[in-house]
């Protein structure tokens, strides 16, 4: 592959893998839109936009399009603009106008390769994951050697814990990718399926071949590579890496948002604000700072107001008939307000779109929480037939001790 695809293959995983924590997308892309009930409802929180480089490009190329409708080039790049800046801050209006891009493909058959998949990263981002596994498989059906494709085939499949089709995904990518995207993506499979050590490994190994590789492949094999030396238990070596990860990217939310977890869960959660305090714009972020000050026990009109944003937030996603982000809500309900209730039954509903070792663990302190038997079952069964690695959820037998003996079914 050229250099451009690789940078497009390794950014896309690295896009994918982070998506889930993005509070504010639409879910128009699964459904058809809402019309509001009167003038005066608030349908989005938006910002201001601004006039950095993708946005200009994004305003350039939407009136390229509006001149010349269906611009295959213009409509790709326009998506991948308004992905790249949904990520960096989210906010629906991106999504939206990369959904009006690709309308005029939206009710005909036999869509350019280029155009099913960016509508693929779109459904993904928006968790239509079944559409977006559709798109990609039309895709590659065409196009076999198209790297992107496989890798964020391989993604999705992993985020919705269907580990054997990952795992083929991935290894489609050592015949037609780089070394490093496929020895990464290869190393992200194993490591949820028992082979967490020897994926360190290997991603160790390779990291001063990524030295010459480009600041998003590098960034994305460090991000693996901390997440899973999280999982084993080996904070000093998972922050360090994120930390490596960080003077690359320095304003990568997903990159921030993962250091602040790691913080939190050990005990650090005064470093938490400081880190994320330059991100005022980005609910998610804002939801570990909240988290933090709870757990510091500033919980004065400060914090109050932090509360009521960010459920105000998730309220007018309900209002909009969305419930994409429910990892993010459980978390605010159980972390921030305290409603274990509420909390558990939103991380049954998120475990039943996404299985990824964050939204197994989110379950787990839910089930801990209600002293939920039932839940904490689920949780000891999907280790066992997964294998996976994480000694987070290894102390679950500890946890329920420590709350009571008491069962809530």
């Amino acid at each position: 592959m050229h250099c451009d695809s690789k940078w497009l293959a390794a950014r896309a995983a690295w896009l994918c893998w982070s998506a889930a924590l993005w509070i504010g997308v639409t879910g128009a892309t699964a459904g058809a839109g809402r019309v509001p009930a009167n003038e005066n409802e608030v349908v989005a929180l938006v910002r201001p936009r601004g006039g950095s480089q993708l946005e200009l490009e994004l305003e350039s190329l939407g009136r390229q399009l509006r001149d010349s409708p269906g611009d295959v080039e213009a409509s790709v790049r326009l998506v991948r603009n308004c992905l790249e800046l949904d990520r960096l801050s989210p906010d629906p209006r991106w999504l939206g106008q990369a959904m009006t891009a690709l309308e005029p493909w939206s009710t005909k058959t036999g869509a350019p390769t280029e155009i099913r998949l960016v509508q693929a990263l779109l459904r993904q981002r928006s968790h239509d994951f079944e559409g977006a596994l559709n798109d990609l498989d039309a895709v590659v059906a065409v196009a076999p050697r198209n790297a992107e494709a496989w890798l964020v085939k391989s993604t999705v499949h992993a985020v919705r814990g269907e580990l054997d089709p990952a795992r083929r995904a991935a290894a489609a990518l050592v015949r037609i990718a780089d070394p490093i995207t496929s020895a990464t993506a290869m190393a992200t499979v194993a490591s949820l399926s028992g082979s967490a050590e020897r994926s360190c490994e290997l991603m160790e190994r390779l990291l001063p071949v990524a030295a010459r590789a480009p600041v998003a492949q590098r960034v994305w094999m460090l991000t693996q590579l901390a997440e899973t030396r999280e999982r084993l238990g080996q904070v000093s070596a998972a922050e360090r890496a994120f930390r490596d990860g960080l003077a690359l990217a320095p304003r990568d939310p997903y990159l921030n948002g993962a250091l602040a977890d790691l913080l939190l869960r050990s005990g650090r959660a005064g470093e938490v604000p400081p880190l994320l305090e330059s991100f005022p714009a980005n609910d998610s972020l804002l939801l570990r700072v909240a988290e933090a000050r709870r757990r510091l026990h500033q919980t004065g009109s400060s914090f109050a107001a932090l509360a009521k944003r960010l459920g105000d937030s998730f309220a007018i996603q309900a209002a909009r008939g969305e419930r994409v982000h429910r990892r993010e809500e459980a978390r605010f309900q159980l972390c921030v307000l305290g409603d274990a209730d509420l909390a558990l039954k939103l991380a049954r509903e998120n475990w039943e779109i996404q299985r990824e070792p964050a939204d197994l663990l989110l379950l787990q302190e839910a089930a801990v929480a209600m002293r939920s038997e039932p839940d904490l079952r689920r949780v000891r069964d999907w280790v066992a037939a997964t294998h996976l690695e994480d000694v987070r959820l290894q102390s679950v037998e500890r946890l329920v001790a420590a709350k009571s003996t008491e069962v809530h079914p």
